[in-house]
């Protein structure tokens, strides 16, 4: 994905590396220079399951997400925690029989409903 500015300059980007058919790494752009980047973490079905962030220069743990999914791999929850394994907010998504994210629901660290889409 790329973001361009009024000049058609590349702004932000997102890149992606793939190898035997999953993402392995995701690269986050600021211009030309990366300042975080993802791996990806999958669960036992093969499904995404979340990843840790990281910042480049050191290699340094930012964060990191836990993805809940159904039997069909559909997205059900998302935690996300800090560097010290510490939780964060989450979300809770109501899907419908399609599997379509119908409700979303933003909980604090502290389980407190925070907002309802």
């Amino acid at each position: 994905m790329i973001f361009l500015d009024e000049n058609n300059v590349i702004r932000n980007s997102t890149i992606g590396t793939i190898e035997n058919g999953k993402y392995v790494r995701w690269e986050f752009k600021l211009k030309d220079s990366t300042y975080q980047y993802m791996i990806p973490e999958y669960d036992s079905q093969g499904y995404f399951g979340g990843g840790k962030v990281y910042r480049p220069i050191v290699d340094t743990l930012i964060s990191r997400f836990i993805i809940t999914n159904d039997e069909k791999g559909n997205y059900t929850r998302i935690e996300y925690f800090n560097f010290k394994n510490q939780k964060g907010s989450y979300q809770v998504f109501a899907l419908n029989e399609l599997g379509k994210v119908i409700e979303t629901k933003f909980f604090t660290r502290d389980d407190t409903l925070r907002q309802l889409l």
